[in-house]
């Protein structure tokens, strides 16, 4: 049905999502030749080396341990693969958490996440090898409350460090974030606040070697495309501004599945209007 609608264009090249090193990098530590199991130390690198998930249960990729293993990967390089074996890893978060401060990431641990960005240029931040100070945000749209996790990256380890509740109104994105809320549950706004011709960039299904690029009317949304990411999301910060920002770009992303869908959402005058979808 879309490629009828859409124009076909060269494919184009695409950011996918590595957040952990994607589901097959899974945290594991050899257990053979009569060895006993090893706790990791606060002051080693975390390590993550291939291991086969699909003999694994998701109680047993929660617990696994992680330790320094010649030949794996240093996952407290980038913070998103920290973070994806900090949120799967109970014993990570006992030795990488300030004592008495409660580490819920639970809401990161679904099948998809969320990031908001003000310009495409951010996008990019998650690859910054220098980053030393980055936030997991809880964005409940129905109570409109943020709980934010701060996490400091000390003597060249990822630590949360200190955890903050507070509403929308505390927050740099308090305006996109209330016009969100409402859009998501209130099918006459959302209906209003789309541009009446939305800009569409997808992968042809017919063709996995192009991509079809063109526009569909704002009637078509709900059969060509599908719904929005709703109730609880989540956000990252690695050194977003949003603060007076006019345009802002919702992506979700599939979990270990190499796979994003991006929202941009654009303020004109006083409201926001859904513009563009890319996948």
């Amino acid at each position: 049905m879309l490629s009828g609608i859409l124009k076909r264009l060269p494919v184009r090249n695409r950011r996918f999502f590595n957040l952990g090193l994607l589901v097959a990098m899974i945290v594991t530590v050899a257990c053979s030749g009569g060895k006993t199991e090893k706790e990791p130390r606060d002051d080693e690198p975390l390590i993550v080396t291939d291991v086969d998930s699909d003999s694994l249960s998701g109680d047993d990729v929660a617990d696994l341990p992680l330790m320094p293993k010649e030949g794996g990967e240093r996952v407290d390089e980038l913070f998103d693969d920290f973070l994806y074996t900090f949120v799967r890893s109970h014993r990570i978060q006992d030795t990488r958490t300030e004592q008495g401060l409660n580490c819920d990431l639970s809401f990161m641990a679904g099948e998809y996440c969320t990031n908001l960005y003000s310009s495409q240029s951010e996008m990019g931040l998650n690859e910054d090898t220098m980053l030393s100070v980055a936030s997991v945000e809880r964005i409940d749209l129905r109570e409109q409350e943020i709980t934010s996790f701060k996490f400091h990256k000390q003597k060249g380890k990822w630590r949360l460090t200190s955890k903050e509740v507070y509403g929308f109104a505390g927050s740099d994105m308090c305006d996109f974030l209330q016009f969100y809320a409402r859009f998501t549950t209130d099918s006459v706004f959302q209906y209003k606040s789309m541009s009446r011709s939305i800009r569409v960039t997808m992968m042809d299904p017919d063709d996995e070697n192009q991509s079809i690029e063109g526009f569909i009317d704002r009637e078509q949304w709900p059969t060509v495309i599908g719904e929005f990411p709703s109730g609880i999301i989540s956000n990252i910060r690695y050194g977003q501004i949003y603060d007076g920002r006019r345009r802002m770009m919702l992506e979700k992303m599939a979990m270990g599945q190499g796979m994003s869908e991006t929202f941009t959402f654009e303020k004109h005058g006083k409201d926001w209007k859904l513009t563009q979808f890319d996948n």
